[in-house]
């Protein structure tokens, strides 16, 4: 473990600054599930120093997802680029 030292104390580096990924819409929303429902398992992951990589996964996963989604609607309601430059609205 690492330590810092701090007016003479030493205080262990308990989150690592180096793996800092960002986080989303939806690991926010995944942070607030694991605050009000889960506390155990957000405890687990502060401990092992995983939440950031765990809330950057989530947020990437969702992301995929709905993307996935709109082009799969849009395949099915027959969007393309054509039809939004000559009927945007439609």
């Amino acid at each position: 473990m690492q330590y810092t030292n701090v007016n003479g104390y030493l205080l262990p580096n308990l989150l690592s600054t180096d793996t800092v990924r960002p986080i989303g819409r939806y690991g926010e929303m995944r942070r607030q599930f694991l605050e009000n429902h889960r506390p155990d398992l957000l405890d687990q992951l502060l401990l092992e120093d995983r939440l950031n990589q765990h809330l950057s996964q989530v947020d990437e996963e969702a992301r995929q997802a709905v993307q996935e989604c709109v082009a799969r609607m849009a395949r099915q309601q027959q969007v393309d680029e054509a039809l939004k430059r000559v009927n945007p609205m439609e």
